[in-house]
């Protein structure tokens, strides 16, 4: 059973500017989410960006039409969401599961978005990607 952790506008704005939230040592709980959790609280976390102009989910695979010709949604390796920063900077990221890595394909893609100045980052947390948005 998978629990997704969701965060308020306090908790996300202490992520954001590095604060600790709570008091004194209590145990870091680990919160292991699917990947379908993970990319919904990343698409949460992108919509509240002020940082993010637009995004999108970006469906990869393929179906059969009427004519039974395959379709191809996008190329092996593209990322879960694109979109771009309100300053122009292309946005690629890459969701997966709790402790769950990229494909080389999916890497390889990250690597080129990153070389061409963009911001591609592969999370298994969406506090992973709210921390990683201030550098955006």
């Amino acid at each position: 059973m998978s629990r997704t952790l969701r965060l308020s506008a306090a908790e996300y704005a202490a992520i954001v500017s590095g604060r600790r939230t709570g008091g004194g040592t209590s145990p870091v709980q680990i919160i292991v989410q699917p990947e379908r959790d993970v990319l919904d609280d990343c698409l949460r976390v992108l919509n509240d960006c002020p940082l993010v102009a637009f995004f999108w989910r970006q469906n990869v695979g393929g179906l059969k039409d009427r004519d039974d010709r395959f379709i191809k949604f996008a190329f092996k390796g593209c990322s879960d969401i694109l979109g771009c920063s309100v300053r122009g900077r292309f946005i690629a990221v890459e969701c997966k599961a709790t402790g769950k890595f990229a494909t080389p394909e999916q890497s390889a893609f990250l690597e080129n978005v990153n070389r061409a100045g963009g911001f591609g980052i592969c999370v298994d947390h969406a506090g992973k990607l709210a921390l990683a948005l201030r550098d955006l």
